[in-house]
């Protein structure tokens, strides 16, 4: 049976076979084309895979929640802090620095505290993580309102 130029020349391209013209160089050709895997466009991310590690030491991201979102209200004031969802991108472990603008301040491995507040005023408060090396630290600041 014999086959036209284009037709050979689509058969060598899908057999993935050297071409010589529309003669096959080497072996015969397939008597119907052979499928080819589809391949996306674009690629896709297997929500499984691990996530990379960056080369070199970076700082760890701080993410940080306050309950009540805004921080203010009448005495005795309770705030509460989350940087639970913080990470550090090596793989890391995080120390949690609390100053609460009141004179309490420590450092944990605790990602979430609170603090009750009994006198009034303006509190300028600073919550920090930092990687388990103390090489980099990042830090988030927040006015305290107690009425």
């Amino acid at each position: 049976m014999k086959r036209s130029a284009a037709v050979l020349a689509l058969s060598c391209a899908v057999a993935a076979v050297a071409c010589n013209g529309d003669k096959v160089a080497t072996g015969t050709a397939p008597s119907s084309p052979t499928a080819v895997p589809s391949v996306a466009p674009f690629a896709t991310v297997d929500p499984n895979a691990p996530v990379p590690i960056p080369a070199g030491d970076v700082a760890p991201v701080l993410i940080l929640r306050f309950k009540p979102y805004v921080p203010e209200g009448p005495a005795p004031f309770e705030l509460v802090v989350d940087m639970c969802d913080s990470y550090d991108s090596n793989g890391d472990r995080i120390h949690y620095t609390y100053d609460f603008g009141n004179g309490t301040r420590f450092t944990t491995d605790f990602c979430h505290d609170k603090l009750k507040y009994k006198q009034r005023g303006e509190f300028h408060a600073n919550f920090c993580v930092q990687d388990e090396h103390r090489e980099h630290k990042v830090c988030g600041d927040r006015v305290v309102r107690v009425q």
